[in-house]
């Protein structure tokens, strides 16, 4: 005959101290709010981080879309550089002439006068 015996193991007593068994339930109603808590940020803060990551990558996908476009420009802006710079030299030279032109004028009229 196969007798099963069971064992009735309770750590809470309900005899003594009142005080001590009202404290352990406490304790232990506390400790499952705390991990409960603790695994609430801590979901939350995996989930903040991937939509970083994902902010991260995306950013990441612009910036190299943007330097495709920046180096397929790159001969226009080198052009255009060299552009204004000739048009800098051409107005400087201008302004040289026309300062050169008026001296010619002016030593022309004194020298008929």
């Amino acid at each position: 005959m196969n007798r099963q015996i069971a064992l009735n193991v309770n750590l809470l007593k309900k005899k003594g101290t009142p005080n001590l068994d009202i404290f352990i339930h406490w304790a232990i109603t506390g400790g499952r709010f705390i991990v409960i808590l603790t695994e609430t940020i801590a979901l939350a803060a995996f989930l903040y981080r991937f939509s970083l990551d994902r902010q991260i990558v995306d950013l990441h996908d612009q910036i190299n879309a943007k330097e495709t476009i920046v180096a397929a420009l790159k001969d226009q802006e080198v052009s255009y550089r060299e552009l204004q710079q000739r048009i800098l030299q051409t107005k400087q030279l201008s302004a040289n002439v026309s300062f050169s032109t008026d001296l010619f004028t002016k030593i022309t009229h004194l020298a008929q006068s």
